[in-house]
């Protein structure tokens, strides 16, 4: 029997658990407390406290408060039940009491503690909410001296201004005479006075005004506006006949007192207002006009005044609906009919291009939807099938039903009766059906409606849809059957048994959702419980993953095989394990589950917990005599799965039951290791308070703990291992890890603990390189070698911080004394390395420190201005010529920067990888010019810059060197001419460009080979037609021709032949 205290009291005392929660997350002392059974709750108080919250923060005060039960809240109160615990919401207990206009309870709390002036999520105290609801007794006790006045929501109202809107005058009077003040303005800048106008509430009013009359003088305009809304004709009259508001003023939506009277309905207001000569089609911040506020709800009379004074029926707001739309969107069919009469568009769209009759059919409003087809010449055809879908997706079935008489095809789209049946519209699906809807149409997703229906519960649509001979084993496996199991829709799994669906594709899902009465269900119509899912998964699988006790229990007596493996040979015991299922577990060891089983990587049940946090699981394997130092493949024991993951507890208990913290893996890692790499500094002291010493290493590599724990930046685990004895001076790779990362803290402590910061690994060589600032500063600060090399590659700290760009490095390891002129093993200075990545910033700081500006590699090939050109950074370029670097400086081959500049700059090839890349060239050869370049100089073979930048087609720098009066017949050592470069590369633009300029098509080179010659032996069909268009003979083409074609028949015919 419902509220039984004696069986309640008997339950409990056999071991109930009275503190489980059901799915809304609610103990048995919350019913207890709703339903008002307080000799329940005196019951129940006893054994499982009063804490407990359910999913919405609600504790059994908050409850019995809302519901009025004096008893059971003094019952709380006297165990301890705090009142002033908030919900997800913000409300008190003393919030659902005022509520519920419970004064009692209300005088209750606040004797219990209950705090009057706490806000709940929208700002609202206790006195708020009574002032809301006018529940007079409750205000009339929070007002008088409990609970401030003064307090604002969030949107700046006093409990004064609450109860004007509300129009209660009796709250209104109580509230005043306990000190509230009426001149106070809310957030919008609204006295209470205002409020009451525009909820239309006269006596207020009159009563706020013959209180202070002064309040009528000031801010007239927006007691204008209010009174405008709630149709006060005589506060209007006041105003207008003494001239003492401005109807053209706005509020902060830059709407006029017309837009409030249109809205509120006032047609007599409106009047006013517009024989003051207010503009009529005036619109506000959202670009509406008062008829479209009128239009939207449905004022007949405004809607008719506005067009008989002339506003315009088609204006459209800020999202291109006109009043015509605002009318349709509500169902006012009278203001449509006027607006459609007075020469409102029904054809128009909105900016989302949805007609008038969509957004009816989408709101249900079948009388719209018959209104707007009578005028007969709307296109609905392309519209039939939206329509009908949204109008069967909300349930409208009278719109349907409609649409379909006016020849709408319900088969026109496939997801009709698919939206009516995932939402549960019965009587629209019974409508689609009885119009010839075929039942196992698809949606897009390849859905049937009875899919949709089993999935989402809905009987009533799945009993049509069978009836109408819809397949109950579509969709193969994921069949409307394992659907409605899944979702526990008991029911609808009845149903479709009946109708022969396959009991099998539903156990799992039902079994790992623990929806024990479909399970039974299933089993009871023939579902093996054996049987595996594409991953080896039984439903005891399932249920043992989930921890559904009960669902295993009936499982096992129905004979489930417990020791079933998946495909990783994982068993029911294993995953209950691994999610820390207790109960289960004791369920499947007492029917006989093994204990130390593995899977197919050698992990245990005892590995799954300790991994996982599970101390109570641990715990009970143990006492069941799970192997404590069972390994899997990587060798790895439950402590060290444990360790890695910082369960202090589970490492506690397994040293207690007889691990041993020095176990290896296969790499030599132990669990010290997991736990010092992943920073768990509490799990680290406990192991090495049971023996190790922190010295030696740690793994296969060179790593020691005190390495591991600097690179990962683990500063109280470094102090720890210190404090423990750990060699910090034997090595300085701990130091040269934390500067590598960045772990100022850890560097701090090291250095503090001597490490030498000069020792073979050079510390400050991984801060630099990781632009770590701070520990630079810190490392320079305590003896670093600012010159320091790396072992390997001899790299200085200032080359690096200037590869890398680190202007910050740069200048702080040049105030400590860095050589800006000092070469890398390749001869490369700081000022080549920051020229070729284009640093501008560090070039200029590089050479404000005095760095040579023409110092070359070991071979005397690269300045830093050959590096900045050959790369096109063309600002560095710049500010290395701005400060004296030689254009002119030839290289070891002749070379100047000219040359590779113009040889590099390939347009075409730079013109794919970036966007304006022969702009960028352009630039430096610019810049090169401008600063000297020898436009004419020859490199070691002879090559001009112009030839240069013919051979690579560059046709942009060509143009350049042409107007600079490059000599475009120049030759080099074999008296080929930029021109012969250019044609034998198949860069036609510039073999044009070439031409034009002067470039003789008919010189030879020193074989005395011709252009034409060249462009056919290298195959360039498009120069070969350049050159016959400049007048250049063909002969010595067809002459190649006739060569290679008889050079073909030869191998032919020794390929026919045989021969040779």
């Amino acid at each position: 029997m419902v509220g039984d205290d004696k069986e309640v009291c008997r339950l409990v005392e056999i071991g109930a658990n009275s503190s489980w929660e059901d799915e809304r997350t609610w103990t048995a002392l919350h019913y207890a407390s709703w339903l008002c059974y307080d000799r329940v709750v005196e019951t129940l108080i006893g054994s499982s406290g009063h804490s407990a919250l359910d999913h919405l923060g609600q504790s059994a005060l908050h409850l019995a408060s809302e519901r009025g039960s004096q008893k059971i809240v003094g019952l709380l109160l006297a165990r301890g039940a705090d009142p002033n615990i908030q919900d997800s919401k913000g409300q008190t207990a003393l919030h659902r009491a005022a509520w519920g206009s419970c004064t009692q309870i209300v005088e209750q709390l606040l004797l219990g503690g209950a705090d009057p002036n706490i806000q709940d999520s929208v700002g609202k105290t206790a006195l708020h909410v009574a002032a809301q609801y006018s529940h007079i007794e409750t205000v009339q006790l929070l007002a008088n001296g409990a609970s401030n006045l003064y307090i604002s929501d969030c949107h700046g109202n006093h409990p004064l201004h609450v109860a004007a809107e509300a129009g209660d005058i009796i709250i209104l009077h109580l509230l005043l005479d306990a000190g509230a003040d009426l001149s106070v303005l809310n957030s919008d800048g609204w006295r209470a006075l205002h409020l009451a106008a525009a909820r239309g509430h006269d006596a207020i009013v009159r009563m706020l005004r013959e209180k202070d009359a002064s309040l009528v003088c000031s801010d007239t305009w927006k007691l204008l506006q209010s009174a405008a809304k709630g149709g006060l004709e005589w506060v209007i009259h006041e105003l207008l006949r003494d001239n003492e508001a401005d109807i053209c003023i706005t509020d902060s939506e830059g709407r006029l007192a017309l837009h409030r009277a249109a809205e509120g309905g006032s047609e007599i207001v409106a009047r006013q207002l517009l024989e003051k000569g207010v503009d009529i089609d005036s619109k506000d911040r959202n670009r509406r006009t008062p008829l479209s506020w009128a239009a939207q709800n449905g004022h007949e009379a405004v809607v008719r005044l506005l067009l008989e004074k002339g506003a315009d029926p088609n204006s459209k707001d800020h999202k291109d609906k006109t009043p015509l739309w605002w009318a349709a969107g509500n169902g006012h069919e009278a203001a449509i009919r006027l607006l459609i009469e007075n020469g409102a568009n029904y054809k128009s769209k909105d900016e989302y291009g949805r007609t008038l009759i969509w957004w009816a059919a989408e709101d249900g409003y079948e009388n719209v939807v018959r209104q707007l087809l009578e005028y007969g010449d709307i296109d609905l055809k392309d519209e039939y099938g939206p329509l009908l879908r949204r109008a069967a997706e909300n349930g409208h079935e009278t719109v349907v039903q409609l649409l379909v008489a006016n020849s709408a095809d319900p088969n026109s789209s496939q997801t009709m009766l698919s939206w009516a049946a995932e939402n549960g519209h019965d009587a629209v699906v019974r409508k689609l059906l009885e119009n010839g809807t075929d039942p196992m149409l698809k949606d897009s997703s390849g859905q049937t409606s009875l899919w949709l229906a089993a999935k989402n519960g809905h009987e009533a649509v799945v009993r049509l849809l069978l009836k109408h001979r819809a397949d109950p084993n579509s969709n193969g496996v994921d069949s409307p059957l394992r659907r409605a199991a899944e979702n526990g829709y008991k029911a609808v799994v009845r149903l479709l048994l009946e109708s022969g669906a396959d009991p099998n594709s539903g156990l799992n899902f039902a079994a790992k959702n623990g929806h024990i009465a479909v399970v039974r269900l299933l089993v009871e119509n023939g579902a093996g419980h054996s049987l595996k899912d594409d991953r080896g998964w039984t439903p005891l699988h399932m249920a043992a993953e989930s921890g559904h006790e009960d669902v295993i229990r009936l499982l096992l007596e129905k004979g489930a095989c417990i020791e079933s493996k998946d495909h990783e040979g994982r068993t029911p015991l294993w995953w209950a394990s691994r999610n820390g299922h207790e109960a289960v577990i004791q369920l499947l060891l007492k029917n006989g589950a093994e204990l130390c089983i593995k899977d197919d990587h050698d992990w245990t049940p005892l590995q799954m917990a300790a991994e996982n946090g599970h101390e109570d699981v641990a715990q009970l394997l143990l006492e069941n005599a799970a192997d404590v130092e069972s390994k899997d493949r990587e060798g790895q024991t439950p402590l060290r799965k444990a360790a890695e993951n910082g369960h202090e507890g589970i490492v506690r208990l397994l040293i207690k039951n007889g691990a041993n913290p020095m176990s290896k893996d296969k790499f030599d890692g132990t669990p010290h290791w997991s736990a010092v790499k992943n920073g768990h500094k509490a799990v680290v002291q406990l192991l090495l308070e049971n023996g190790p010493d922190p010295g030696p290493r740690a793994d296969n590599n060179i790593r020691t703990l005190l390495v591991w724990a600097s690179e990962n930046g683990h500063e109280a685990i470094v102090r720890l291992l210190l404090e423990k004895g750990a060699d910090s001076k034997g090595s300085n790779w701990p130091l040269w890890y934390a500067a590598e990362n960045g772990h100022e803290g850890v560097v701090r402590l090291l250095l503090k603990n001597s490490v030498d910061p000069n020792d073979l690994q050079r510390p400050l060589l991984g801060a630099v390189d990781n632009g770590h600032l701070e520990v630079t500063r810190l490392l320079l600060k305590n003896g670093a070698d600012v010159e320091s090399e790396d072992y390997f590659n001899k790299r200085r700290p200032l080359w690096i911080a200037a590869e890398k760009g680190n202007e910050a490095v740069v200048r702080i390891l040049l105030e400590n004394g860095a050589d800006p002129r000092s070469k890398h093993s390749n001869g490369d200075t700081a000022l080549s390395s920051a020229a070729n990545k284009g640093h501008e910033p560090v070039v200029r700081l590089l050479l404000e420190n005095g760095t040579d500006i023409e110092l070359t590699d070991q071979n005397g090939n690269k300045t830093p201005l050959w590096w900045a050109t050959t790369r096109e950074h063309a600002a560095v370029t710049r500010l290395l010529l701005e400060n004296g670097a030689n254009a002119k400086l030839k290289n070891a081959h002749g070379d100047t920067p000219l040359h590779d500049a113009a040889r590099y700059g390939n347009e075409a090839v730079v013109r794919l990888l970036i966007e304006n890349g022969a702009e960028i060239e352009r630039d430096i050869v610019k810049v090169l010019l401008e600063n000297g370049a020898n436009i004419k100089s020859k490199d070691e073979q002879g090559q001009t810059p112009l030839q240069r930048a013919a051979r690579e087609g560059n046709e942009a720098a060509i143009r350049l060197l042409l107007e600079k009066g490059a000599d475009p017949n120049s030759k080099d050592h074999k008296d080929k001419t930029p021109l012969w470069w250019a044609t034998g590369n198949g860069h036609v633009a510039v073999m044009r460009l070439l031409i034009e300029n002067g470039a003789d098509p008919k010189l030879k080179d020193e074989q005395g080979r011709t252009l034409m010659w060249w462009a056919a032996e290298n195959g360039h069909k498009t120069a070969v037609q350049l050159l016959k268009d400049y007048g250049i003979s063909m002969d010595e083409y067809i002459v190649l021709l006739q060569r290679a074609a008889d050079k073909a028949f030869e191998i032919g015919d020794r390929f026919i032949w045989g021969s040779g």
